[in-house]
């Protein structure tokens, strides 16, 4: 072993090697962070869009489908008497 110093490891060999791995995560945590970034403020932008002229659209939809509320429908129903009990 003695003959081959390839084999024998350096006291520096397990420092360089951490220090280049850290090279190289930084990039890709700094990808991986800037696009959860924009994909985070792509969705806060969109739902926010959704009080918007979205949402009137979504209330004339449903009026035209569904017919306009009637104004003299009470508000709350009483059940009508029966002689059976359910």
């Amino acid at each position: 072993m003695a003959s081959f110093p390839d084999l024998r490891p350096g006291s520096r060999s397990a420092k360089a090697e951490s220090e280049a791995a850290r090279r190289k995560r930084t990039p890709v945590l700094l990808a991986v962070s800037a696009a959860l970034l924009l994909t985070a403020f792509l969705a806060v932008s969109e739902l926010a869009t959704l009080r918007g002229a979205k949402a009137h659209d979504a209330s004339a939809f449903l009026t035209r489908e569904l017919d306009p509320p009637l104004d003299h429908a009470p508000l709350v129903r009483t059940p009508a008497r029966s002689g059976s009990s359910a």
